[in-house]
């Protein structure tokens, strides 16, 4: 199971990788 909050950041991350 993945954490709303953990999935939230990896999103963030990748955005900024963008």
């Amino acid at each position: 199971m993945i954490n709303k909050r953990k999935a939230f950041f990896l999103r963030l991350y990748i955005l900024t990788l963008l």
